[in-house]
C-alpha cells in the first residue's frame, strides 16, 4: 500500500523532498503538516477538475487537526466517496493503514479525474464542425444547377469527382460561363500563414463591428416599444423582428477558401448610389421629403449688426488729448501744455514749446 501511495504520487506529478518524509507524515496523520499539505494538494487538484465547490486546506499548527478532519470529511462526501470510514470513521487515534487508505483514494480519483479529462479533449479535437446553414444548402445549389442525382452509396470523393467533371464540361463549352480567378499563383506555406493570420485579424475586427451594429439594431427597436403609440404592440413586433433578427449572426461567413474561389470582378468596386447595391438598402422611408425648416443662421457674413450698436467709420484727423484743464478739444499746438520762460525772451531765453519748436 505504501509503495502503491508513493507511485501514485509520482505519476501525479507531486514534488515531495523524499519517501521516507511522505512514509512517516501518512503514518503520523493529521498532525502533520507534510500529510495535510498533501491533502489539500490532491483535493485542490480535484476541485479544479471536477468543478467542486469546497476542498481542503492544510493546517499550519497541529491543534489544528480536528478542523481539518472535518473538511476532509465534508469534501469526501461532496466527492460521494463510497468507503463511510474514511467519511466518518477517520479520528487522531487511527491506524496509519486508514491514513494510507485515504491517500490512495484520492490519488486514483485524481488519476481517474484527469484520464476523462484529457479523453474529453481528445473527443472535441476530432469534432468537425459543419455550418449546415452555408455548407448544406451550397452543396444543395451545386446538384441542382449542375443535375447531378444524389445517390445513397455515394461517398464524397465520388461526388466531388463528379461535381468537377461536370463543371470542366460545363467551362469547356462554354468558357464566359466562369471568370479568371483573381489568384493566378500558388502559396507556399509561409503565404498561407500569413493569409491565415491577415484573415484571423480581420475576422476579429469585423466581427466587433457586426456585434456593434446588431446591439445598435437591438436597442434601436427595444426604444420603439417605449412610444405611446406601440403600447400593445409588443407581441406583433416581436413576431416580425425576431425571426429576421435570428438569422444576422455577428461572426462573418467569410472563409479563408474565399481567396481562391474569388474572381477578378472583385476588383471592380461599385458606387454606393448603383442600382445593384441600392436595391438592397432601398427603403420606402426614403421617399418620404423632409419640408422646408427654419433658417437657423450659422452664416456670420450674412447678419446683420444689432441696431443698437453705431455703424464704424473712420476716425477723423487733427485733435489731442486736450490741456491739462480737460476737454478733448485740439488747438494749434495740439493741447499740450507749453512751457514758457521769462516775458519778452527770446531763443536764448529758452521759449519752446512742448514740440520742441521756439
Amino acid at each position: 500500500m505504501e509503495f502503491d501511495v508513493l507511485d501514485s504520487m509520482d505519476d501525479l506529478g507531486y514534488s515531495v523532498a523524499g519517501d521516507n518524509k511522505i512514509n512517516e507524515a501518512i503514518e503520523i496523520g493529521p498532525k502533520s503538516i507534510v500529510f495535510t499539505q498533501l491533502i489539500e494538494w490532491l483535493s485542490k487538484e480535484l476541485q479544479a477538475i471536477c468543478g467542486l465547490d469546497s476542498c481542503v486546506n492544510a493546517i499550519t499548527d497541529p491543534e489544528d487537526s480536528s478542523s481539518f478532519l472535518l473538511e476532509v470529511s465534508s469534501f469526501l462526501k461532496e466527492l460521494r466517496c463510497p468507503y463511510k470510514a474514511l467519511v466518518t470513521g477517520l479520528t487522531h487515534t487511527q491506524h496509519a493503514k486508514s491514513f494510507f487508505d485515504q491517500s490512495d483514494y484520492l490519488c486514483t480519483e485524481l488519476q481517474a479525474a484527469r484520464a476523462v479529462k484529457a479523453k474529453e479533449k481528445k473527443l472535441k479535437a476530432f469534432e468537425i464542425e459543419v455550418d449546415t446553414s452555408s455548407t448544406a444548402s451550397s452543396l444543395e445549389t451545386i446538384l441542382e444547377v449542375l443535375d447531378i442525382k444524389l445517390g445513397e452509396n455515394d461517398d464524397p470523393i465520388t461526388l466531388i469527382s463528379e461535381i468537377e467533371n461536370k463543371v470542366k464540361e460545363k467551362i469547356s463549352s462554354d468558357p464566359s460561363l466562369v471568370e479568371c480567378p483573381a489568384l493566378n499563383t500558388e502559396l507556399d506555406d509561409q503565404q498561407w500563414n500569413s493569409v491565415n493570420d491577415l484573415y484571423r485579424d480581420f475576422l476579429h475586427e469585423y466581427k466587433v463591428r457586426r456585434e456593434l451594429l446588431l446591439s445598435r439594431l437591438d436597442v434601436t427597436i427595444q426604444s420603439f416599444k417605449w412610444g405611446e403609440g406601440s403600447k400593445g404592440k409588443e407581441t406583433e413586433i416581436k413576431n416580425v423582428f425576431v425571426p429576421k433578427r435570428m438569422n444576422l449572426k455577428k461572426n462573418p461567413a467569410v472563409k479563408v477558401s474565399d481567396v481562391v474561389a474569388a474572381r477578378e470582378s472583385i476588383f471592380c468596386i461599385e458606387k454606393t448610389s448603383n442600382d445593384e447595391l441600392v436595391k438592397n438598402t432601398k427603403s420606402s422611408v426614403n421617399r418620404i421629403l423632409i419640408p422646408s425648416v427654419p433658417d437657423r443662421g450659422g452664416r456670420p457674413k450674412e447678419q446683420k449688426p444689432p441696431v443698437e450698436m453705431p455703424g464704424w467709420s473712420k476716425r477723423s484727423g487733427g485733435g489731442g488729448r486736450g490741456d491739462y484743464r480737460g476737454g478733448r478739444g485740439g488747438g494749434r499746438h495740439g493741447g499740450q501744455k507749453k512751457f514758457r520762460g521769462p516775458k519778452g525772451g527770446d531763443r536764448s531765453s529758452g521759449n519752446f514749446d512742448a514740440a520742441g519748436k521756439y
